[in-house]
């Protein structure tokens, strides 16, 4: 959460002890959702345990993602990696009054160079 830019922009500081400075997102946002998938992992594994014929999955976004935009060249892609694809203006690209859909915003020319598409949704795609 702490590294969408929709959050990066509305949440803009000039505090920077509030960003980690390996990624650029809002640290107490990233420690959120550590917290929110630790207690997600151990509910599905009492699940797992209450209904031992379910198949119960789950599956971790926030690592994946955070290794995205700390080594973006790593996983092809070259653009920096909290600014979005499909946007209008600002520091990530995002700005709420127009986002991705409405008239004059435009999309990047390669959406798989970037890790973001909207501010909200990652740019991930069939290669």
């Amino acid at each position: 959460m702490g590294c969408l830019p929709s959050i990066l922009t509305i949440l803009k500081s000039n505090d920077s002890s509030i960003y980690d400075p390996k990624t650029g997102c809002i640290e107490k946002y990233n420690i959120l959702s550590r917290y929110h998938n630790s207690l997600l992992l151990k509910t599905v594994k009492e699940l797992r345990i209450k209904y031992p014929h379910a198949k119960i999955i789950y599956a971790d976004i926030y690592k994946p993602v955070i290794n995205f935009i700390r080594f973006p060249q790593c996983f092809g892609f070259t653009s920096k990696s909290l600014v979005v694809c499909c946007g209008i203006g600002g520091e990530y690209n995002w700005y709420q009054p127009k986002m991705c859909g409405t008239p004059d915003v435009t999309a990047c020319q390669n959406p798989l160079t970037y890790v973001n598409w909207d501010g909200l949704h990652l740019s991930l795609c069939c290669q």
